[in-house]
């Protein structure tokens, strides 16, 4: 693995060598030869800055940016948009298969096992200067932190959306692997900065997350009740550069290569199309998930592919959707944490005051529709009426409301395929294409079936390179 390494590494020193000139950018900074960086030249804790904003970008670019990153795929391979375009890659995720030697596929795996290597190597070297009496523990506590709290959240995003951990060049392991060491690092970053600071909260935030997806609910509601509602912890995005792009606002608002049609979320959401010329947008349907259908010469708006219909998405719409944030932890996460274990514990009064602190934060953040029905309080009586199947459709369409477009789904349904099981997940999706016959033919399929992974792959490029890794 030290070819792959090495190229990690070198990319890695580009990188830093280009926020340094984005940091320092009133000096005229050149070098003629920038591909020959030494490593010493990093080997400074003056770089901290630099080596944490590349830390930092790196996730982002990994999960939002580019080919929409590993957000885009878990949507696609889920329920959350339909690809409505030709890109292979795209198009066999939302059919809901997942090649390892797909372009798209290879990109979404090196460039999150990329940010997991740039975060985890930072905070290495973070503690060595450190230990070689090169830093203050203020500066050092500060800087590991930081560092600390990217690598697990980059471990955590991969234990959510792949099917295997293959650590730097090593043999393939449960993708639980991933969960051990984000855990690890958030008790790290933890270990050096107090809990009540904000990388502190987002450190048990995303502990809570991974406990979650490990099925330790004591755990994860214990860090959880520690969060309060109103908290969020964001990825920050920018319009420029295109690297720093959120690219939901292009994938699926300015192209038109992925569709709100087709999922469940458009039957959930409010669409925000005029009923008429000058109408105001209709009210109907959840804010937290809007979207519209652009109208071309009359007729609706086709996607890429010229035959299924282009829905797009409001979350992160236009041009300035590039510089909108994602959340990586967010306080009615945690209530939707606490409020899935009530459930499984059979406390559906205490399901439904959670969910409620979830949609009394909806009203605050969507206050032209705070008396909207679907962001309305639950009453205990009308949910324990219910059927189990009812309460988790309930549970499970809530969640995937409140982080739609936030890279989750892919993770969440996991967890459900085993509690409360497959046969209780109703939602449906579009799938393959019904050759010969209009768009409104394609067939739904549960978006649980075993004809589907719910996860992405290891590329192929990996296993090019890994001596160590098989061929599928």
């Amino acid at each position: 693995m030290l070819t792959r390494t090495r190229y990690l590494l070198w990319r890695t020193r580009l990188l830093i060598y280009a926020l340094l000139i984005v940091v320092f950018g009133s000096c005229e900074l050149t070098m003629e030869a920038p591909h020959l960086v030494m490593e010493e030249s990093l080997d400074d804790p003056k770089a901290i800055p630099a080596i944490l904003a590349g830390v930092r970008g790196d996730f982002a670019f990994a999960t939002a940016s580019a080919t929409g990153g590993v957000y885009l795929a878990g949507a696609m391979l889920t329920d959350e948009v339909v690809h409505t375009g030709t890109f292979l890659g795209f198009r066999n995720a939302s059919d809901g298969l997942t090649k390892y030697d797909d372009v798209e596929a290879n990109t979404w795996w090196s460039q999150m096992s990329r940010a997991r290597w740039v975060a985890e190597n930072a905070a290495q070297k973070i503690e060595k200067w450190y230990a070689d009496g090169a830093m203050t523990k203020a500066v050092h506590d500060t800087a590991l932190a930081r560092a600390s709290l990217y690598a697990g959240f980059a471990n955590r995003v991969l234990g959510d959306n792949f099917e295997d951990a293959v650590i730097d060049g090593g043999p393939r392991q449960a993708r639980t692997v991933y969960y051990d060491r984000a855990l690890t690092y958030f008790n790290k970053a933890l270990s050096v900065v107090a809990e009540t600071t904000p990388v502190g909260q987002a450190a048990i935030g995303g502990r809570a997350q991974v406990n979650m997806n490990l099925r330790k609910w004591s755990e994860a509601v214990t860090d959880a009740a520690k969060i309060p509602t109103t908290f969020a912890y964001n990825q920050i995005h920018a319009a420029s550069p295109s690297r720093e792009q959120n690219m939901f606002a292009w994938w699926v608002h300015l192209r038109e290569e992925n569709s709100v049609w087709g999922t469940p979320f458009a039957a959930w959401g409010r669409n925000r199309t005029p009923t008429s010329p000058g109408a105001l947008p209709t009210t109907d349907g959840d804010p937290r998930v809007e979207y519209d259908i652009p109208v071309v010469a009359g007729a609706a708006r086709l996607g890429g592919d010229f035959r299924r219909p282009f829905w797009r998405q409001w979350k992160y719409p236009g041009t300035g959707g590039y510089a909108m944030p994602i959340p990586i932890v967010k306080g009615t996460e945690m209530q939707l944490i606490r409020a899935e274990e009530r459930l499984i514990a059979g406390d559906v009064a205490g399901m439904v005051a959670r969910i409620n602190e979830v949609r009394a934060r909806a009203r605050v953040l969507f206050p032209t529709f705070a008396t909207h029905a679907s962001i309305a309080d639950l009453v205990v009586a009308t949910v324990t009426a219910m059927t189990p199947a009812a309460r988790w459709e309930l549970l499970m369409r809530e969640r995937g409301i409140e982080m739609w477009l936030e890279g989750r789904r892919l993770g969440d349904l996991r967890r459900w395929a085993t509690t409360p099981g497959t046969t209780m997940v109703p939602f449906t999706v579009v799938r393959e294409i019904a050759v010969g016959q209009p768009a409104t033919a394609d067939p739904r399929r549960n978006v649980i079936t075993s004809a589907t992974p719910l996860h992405l792959v290891v590329g192929k490029h990996e296993y090019d390179s890994n001596k160590n890794l098989p061929r599928p």
